[in-house]
């Protein structure tokens, strides 16, 4: 990732076709998954495109981040395990497991990570789950509330 405006990270994305990258038609979380253009993305939160600009929506602030451009994080650490593979967030779901506090779950590039969630909402050092892995390449994951 670069930085190339204060607030703005360049991120690469979409599909390596030929046709550009990053998401310069923004988001379309109103059509079936299927028809999605590969150059949109699916679902996004609290966040906005310009481009292929992502951004946090104004009034947020950025709680995770997954830079394998930095040298001491966990998602260098992942991404050098892996042997460099193409970053492809997947999932993001908060879990509230019956034995423990409330975790934040997400998946990148098949990998599922859980950070914990703070009393006052600050996230723990994330933590990847290697009994659990899916496809490298899918477009998304989806997770569930259940009881």
């Amino acid at each position: 990732m670069e930085t190339n405006f204060p607030g703005r990270v360049q991120i690469p994305g979409g599909n390596y076709s030929g046709k550009g990258i990053g998401w310069p038609l923004g988001i379309d979380s109103f059509s079936h998954p299927l028809f999605v253009h590969e150059l949109q993305l699916r679902w996004m939160e609290n966040a906005v495109t310009q481009g292929a600009f992502a951004q946090v929506r104004p009034g947020y602030k950025t709680r995770l981040t997954f830079d394998t451009t930095e040298t001491d994080s966990y998602a260098r650490a992942w991404w050098t395990a892996a042997f460099g593979p193409v970053v492809h967030p997947q999932m993001l779901i908060r879990f509230s497991p019956s034995n423990s506090g409330e975790q934040l779950v997400f998946a990148v590039s098949g990998t599922v990570f859980y950070a914990q969630v703070a009393s006052d909402g600050s996230l723990g050092s994330p933590v990847a789950m290697t009994s659990r892995s899916f496809n490298t390449v899918a477009n998304h994951l989806v997770g569930c509330s259940c009881t």
